[in-house]
């Protein structure tokens, strides 16, 4: 019975890890967008500071 449970709390473990690791690369590809987002409007100001009213778009 105790093998059966720690091959139950690690396939627990491992389904866990790989839980985080897509978080985490879905937490990076939204951050990602958002900087590529605020590079364009940089880009649009031609280098300027951008407006508040440019962050509240985004």
């Amino acid at each position: 019975m105790t093998t059966n449970l720690a091959v139950f709390l690690n396939l627990l473990f491992i389904i866990g890890r790989i839980l985080a690791i897509v978080l985490a690369l879905i937490i990076g590809f939204n951050i990602w967008k958002q900087l590529k987002a605020i590079a364009t409007e940089l880009k649009k100001a031609n280098g300027t500071m951008a407006t508040p009213e440019a962050d509240e778009k985004n």
